[in-house]
């Protein structure tokens, strides 16, 4: 591209003519257009208009993903590993699993799950962290892949760290998504938030609420990379009356490390009688309503 500009330079200085001028500018103005347009499509793989980070935050990589056309751009201490969900976003992207549905995702981070529900036609996808920095991470790249209008990301306190804090009281959902950290520690910095668990608090309150933020026939889809944290959300199901199973995946638990990699994915089934029985009409209204 500097070789481009160099003729076009050449080319003005020899050709005195009006009309080689104006040929000679219209070149370099071409030229300047295409040399941004590449530098855009590095930085973000076809985004037409590149944005600024927000105040007080900073992109630190672009993340490239099979599940989307563009780059996932990562803030500084936001966590980063897609190998994580690899099974959880084939299932988002070769199936109707989040067309024209509303889907909550707990704990975005770069906002990947909610990005790929959103790419398969999710109606509307709410996103949840106790990290800032990840909230506008999320929001960041929505705003880049124009979704803005389908996406809501809600900041959680970390004085009350529960899954559903920040979801109204009854707002609910037919796919609820996570890839929620996994390791029974306390977390020092925003960044850890993202790896540990302390007690397992967020996934006890995650199973414990979810007949009253899940719609009848709706899905729960879990990604663990842990083997204590994969035999604690079990326990919980059995402990809860709520199916449980392992989707996709034949790997031995027992002969996996406690921490391991790509995750799992786990699908956490509710009964539809304990979902009817938190919602507002009983069960029997509801059918005679239909």
């Amino acid at each position: 591209m500097t070789g481009f500009f160099r003729n076009c330079a050449q080319k003005c200085d020899r050709d005195n003519p009006e009309i080689q001028m104006r040929n000679c500018l219209s070149l370099l103005l071409t030229a300047f257009v295409l040399s941004n347009s590449v530098v855009l499509r590095i930085q973000a793989q076809g985004v037409s208009i590149p944005l600024p980070a927000p105040k007080d935050f900073r992109v630190v990589g672009w993340r490239n993903v099979d599940d989307l056309r563009y780059t996932v751009a990562q803030f500084d201490s936001v966590f980063w590993d897609p190998r994580d969900t690899p099974s959880l976003r084939k299932l988002i992207r070769t199936t109707d699993l989040c067309k024209d549905k509303t889907v909550l995702e707990i704990g975005v981070g770069t906002g990947l799950l909610s990005l790929c529900a959103l790419n398969r036609g999710a109606n509307k996808v709410v996103g949840t962290d106790i990290n800032p920095a990840a909230q506008a991470n999320a929001l960041y790249n929505a705003r880049r892949f124009r979704w803005t209008d389908r996406f809501e990301c809600r900041l959680v306190k970390k004085d009350k760290p529960g899954a559903f804090e920040v979801i109204k009281t009854n707002e609910r959902f037919d796919v609820i998504v996570s890839n929620p950290p996994w390791v029974d520690r306390k977390p020092k910095t925003n960044f850890e938030y993202a790896l540990y668990d302390p007690g397992f608090h967020l996934a006890k309150t995650l199973m414990a609420d979810l007949p009253k933020h899940l719609n009848p026939d709706g899905r729960v889809l879990l990604a663990y990379g842990a083997v204590s944290g994969i035999v604690t959300v079990r326990k919980l199901a059995k402990q809860h009356g709520y199916g449980f199973k392992i989707v996709d995946d034949d790997r031995d638990l027992a002969k996996l490390p406690d921490e391991f990699l790509p995750g799992m994915m786990m699908e956490i089934t509710v009964p539809e009688q304990m979902i009817r029985a938190t919602m507002k009409l009983p069960e029997e209204k509801q059918s005679s309503s239909n």
